[in-house]
């Protein structure tokens, strides 16, 4: 058997899937939650005398036509395990997926300086000019533009030239973006990452490094 899928967290953890694999429809009392809670229509509600033949349960008898739940789509499931957190009646069976490791390579690495020096140095820093904000929202953005696979985003050390600062570093083709704002980040998303051109509006010039 082969290594169980793993993916990453936002925090860059370690994360197992674990996939449903079977629910117990004798002990499904047809609540629903699952079926709510679940973003992947897995589940759907179906008779319970077609899912179970044999009752002993004198709860059930007088009523035939009750529903439950049952697995749909077991290949659409992502393996949040959210259908087994909102069970009263721990009703699901979930196990790990073997195979290749899920977590992409990035095509775009986004170094984003993160430096912070005390106050009243000569330098100065990114992190006085808003680094730690400046990071939330990028990704945040990443996230709302479904580019956490395509975008690998790094909180780095200081970058050179701190009176420009913010500064993100871009790579493939080492763009430097200088004095970045909360507000260019949709710029430089859709205009470089997505379109992928450097958005001349706050790219660094040469001069920058001398």
């Amino acid at each position: 058997m082969g290594e169980a899928i793993t993916g990453r967290t936002r925090g860059g953890a370690e994360w197992t899937p674990e996939f449903v694999t079977e629910l117990d429809a004798s002990t499904c009392i047809g609540c629903g939650r699952c079926y709510k809670v679940c973003p992947r229509d897995v589940f759907q509600l179906v008779e319970r005398g077609d899912m179970v033949e044999d009752d002993d349960d004198d709860f059930y008898d007088d009523d035939d036509e009750m529903m439950v739940m049952t697995i749909a789509n077991a290949d659409d499931c992502i393996g949040c395990v959210s259908c087994a957190r909102v069970c009263p009646k721990n009703c699901h069976t979930h196990e790990a997926l073997a195979g290749e490791r899920i977590m992409p390579k990035p095509e775009i690495h986004v170094f984003v300086c993160a430096q912070q020096r005390p106050a009243g140095h000569p330098r100065g820093s990114c992190g006085e000019k808003g680094a730690a904000t400046l990071l939330d929202q990028l990704s945040q953005k990443l996230i709302a533009n479904n580019l956490m696979n395509k975008v690998s985003l790094v909180p780095t050390g200081c970058l050179g030239p701190c009176r420009a600062g913010a500064n993100i570093l871009v790579y493939p083709g080492a763009t430097m973006y200088m004095d970045v704002q909360p507000e260019d980040i949709d710029q430089i998303i859709q205009t470089h990452f997505v379109g992928g051109e450097p958005w001349a509006d706050k790219v660094a010039p040469d001069a920058i490094w001398q």
